[in-house]
């Protein structure tokens, strides 16, 4: 199966480092692995107010925004609404929306 080695930069500055498969969806990778991306503080774009929790992965509140500083070609196409919603930020990801995307066997 095909894979990656992804390392997330958290907001306090460490690094840690995760195996991913293809098709994972990045959210729910980084929960798996005990690094939930959720920010409670964020600015929410379904009209709710920050820190009322999040919507559950359904790319309705951006608290999941991820920067992906490298790899972005290795995930799905941003769909419409998430580049609206996220058209200030060229490198952001919501990562409820983000799959990797890899060739059988390939590993990154």
């Amino acid at each position: 199966r095909a894979t990656a080695d992804v390392t997330v930069v958290t907001a306090e500055g460490d690094e840690k480092e995760f195996r991913a498969y293809s098709g994972e969806n990045l959210r729910m990778g980084l929960i798996r692995r005990g690094l939930a991306p959720n920010d409670m503080t964020a600015k929410r774009y379904d009209n709710k107010p920050a820190g009322t929790g999040d919507c559950g992965g359904n790319g309705l509140c951006c608290t999941c925004v991820v920067t992906v500083l490298s790899g972005n070609e290795h995930l799905s196409p941003a769909t419409t609404s998430e580049k609206q919603v996220l058209r200030n930020g060229k490198r952001w990801r919501q990562s409820c929306r983000a799959k990797l995307q890899l060739a059988q066997g390939e590993r990154v």
